[in-house]
């Protein structure tokens, strides 16, 4: 059998070891031969978790959202202008990092 396409013997029994140190590894996990297989990082599971968590949180604050709504029915609300202008100037800033 003639091998073409690698640069010495060295090459295609590098190839050839990779390739039974990949099969070993399907044996002892029960993978069929020829299967792809998928590992995912501890990072990648983080990030998955942390997304699940997100969803979990509801996206309207009803507790706050009905306080707020009684303090305007009742005229008891107050605009705190330096509350408003403390948060326009970190959103701007946080615009200028991002």
């Amino acid at each position: 059998m003639k091998v073409s396409g690698y640069g010495s013997i060295a090459d295609v029994m590098k190839a050839y070891d990779s390739r039974k140190k990949q099969q070993a590894a399907r044996d002892g996990k029960n993978v069929p031969p020829g299967a792809d297989s998928l590992e995912i990082s501890d990072r990648a599971r983080e990030i998955k978790d942390l997304q699940a968590a997100l969803r979990d949180i509801k996206d309207v604050r009803e507790d706050l959202v009905g306080r707020v709504k009684k303090e305007i029915e009742a005229g008891a609300y107050r605009v705190d202008p330096g509350k408003i202008a403390e948060g326009m100037i970190g959103e701007r800033l946080l615009d200028k990092r991002v």
